[in-house]
């Protein structure tokens, strides 16, 4: 690591994690068509059926309720799957002028600048994606201020 190096520790939260699946599963071409989709759906049989003064079924609340939390609920059970797994784990994210790794008990993994296709802060996380729908995640509490700033200034530094 360079002497500019920034590394912060956290637990990731059940909330976080759950905040980050929900950002990055609605990211690209069908992460935002279903997450489009299916509340679409929800809202058309309900339209439809009182368009038509249609007593509403029981089945087409069922339908109607699982179309509109499709996204947050499958969003939930792959967190708390992911939770439950890795719970209580301590990662290490590292960002120098070379790229970040990021470093739980059993797990090291490194991207290079030229990786990272862009860093933003979103919903008190930052995320560093490498991909359309993978990223690291480090909740903002985990930083200082002034770390934030160094982030920024070794993220503009690097990829430009």
């Amino acid at each position: 690591m360079s002497n500019s190096a920034i590394s912060v520790q956290f637990i990731p939260t059940f909330w976080q994690r759950y905040k980050a699946g929900l950002i990055l599963s609605t990211q690209g071409f069908i992460g935002k068509a279903t997450t489009v989709f299916f509340p679409t759906v929800g809202f058309l049989i309900l339209a439809m059926n009182l368009i038509a003064r249609a007593k509403i079924s029981a089945f087409d609340w069922l339908v109607i309720f699982s179309a509109l939390l499709f996204t947050p609920v499958v969003s939930g059970i792959t967190t708390f799957s992911a939770h439950r797994k890795f719970k209580g784990d301590v990662v290490s994210l590292n960002f120098d002028d070379t790229g970040i790794m990021s470093t739980r008990k059993t797990v090291r993994v490194s991207h290079g600048w030229p990786e990272i296709t862009k860093v933003v802060r979103s919903n008190g996380l930052l995320l560093s994606y490498f991909s359309t729908r993978c990223a690291y995640f480090a909740p903002i509490s985990a930083f200082t201020e002034d770390q934030v700033l160094a982030v920024k200034a070794i993220v503009e530094k690097t990829t430009k």
